[in-house]
């Protein structure tokens, strides 16, 4: 369980950087040149870009995954465009998966 949410939190830490280069990227160039075409596909994209090259450039090392650097660094790119929504998700599960362990414990 611990390996878990050591991945977990690395990955949201990974997903809130992400988040905040693509809100720079928004608030820099979108805003500023007024573009509206751009939609949610643009702005993920931009996310897994960014995710990839922080794990690229801060390259995890979790024992437990034993798979080739730069396809963990394209994975953990691709799960940081995933945004808030999809890690309110992941969090509630892990929540879930406390609570039942400690109703096993007892």
């Amino acid at each position: 369980m611990d390996d878990i949410l050591k991945l977990v939190t690395y990955l949201i830490c990974v997903s809130m950087a992400a988040e905040r280069a693509v809100d720079i990227i928004k608030r820099a160039v979108v805003q500023k040149y007024n573009i509206t075409t751009l939609n949610g596909a643009v702005y993920q994209s931009l996310a897994a870009v960014f995710g990839g090259l922080v794990a690229y450039f801060d390259k995890p090392s979790f024992d437990f995954i034993t798979t080739n650097q730069w396809l963990l660094v394209v994975l953990i790119g691709l799960a940081a465009s995933g945004g808030s929504s999809a890690w309110n998700t992941v969090l509630g599960i892990l929540k879930e998966l406390s609570l039942s362990k400690k109703v096993e414990d007892k």
